[in-house]
Formats: structure tokens, C-alpha cells, sequence
């Protein structure tokens, strides 16, 4: 709930819909990356599979379950993406 008092939106109100993030340090601990301030000993199963989010992505945007050949088609362009996007942000670090 947003008010005078949350700057963001609460624990009890999030859905966590950006997904976790491992705290470094953390002692194996996950915090949400919507900023809610939730903190969980370990991601929920449904979120740790990526294949999983790869599909509930395509259902999203498709409107219907993908086949299992689409579901691994864009889950390899999401890794490929990825893997493009670590290296351009490595060479900007070394810039």
C-alpha cells in the first residue's frame, strides 16, 4: 500500500512480481526485487526454474501455453540475450 508512511509498496501487499535477488553475504538468503523489503531463506520452486518462467513469459505475452519446442526456442534467445548483454556490460567496464 502506497501512503504517507511506505515509500513502497509492503510485504503484505506485493506479489513480488520482478522476481528475487541473492543478497551477497546474505548467508544464502533471497530479497524481492520489487523492494517491498521480503526476505526468503530460498526462492519459491516456481520461480527458481527458468524454463518454468520462460513459459509463464510466453503465456503472458502469447495468451496460451506454448508448445514445448517454443517454450525451449525462447528460453535459448533469453540465455543467448543474456550471455550479449554480460559482455557489452563487460566491456563497458573496461572502457
Amino acid at each position: 500500500m502506497y501512503d504517507e508512511i511506505h515509500l513502497t509498496v509492503c510485504d503484505a501487499c506485493c506479489t513480488h512480481p520482478d522476481g528475487w535477488h541473492k543478497i551477497e553475504g546474505g548467508q544464502g538468503k533471497y530479497i524481492c526485487k520489487k523492494g517491498c523489503g521480503a526476505i526468503r531463506e530460498s526462492v519459491p520452486q516456481s520461480e527458481s526454474d527458468p524454463i518454468e518462467l520462460t513459459k509463464q513469459a510466453l503465456i503472458d505475452v502469447r495468451g496460451r501455453a506454448p508448445t514445448e519446442q517454443e517454450t525451449l526456442r525462447a528460453h535459448a534467445s533469453f540465455k543467448r540475450m543474456a550471455a550479449i548483454m554480460y559482455d557489452h556490460l563487460q566491456q563497458s567496464d573496461k572502457s
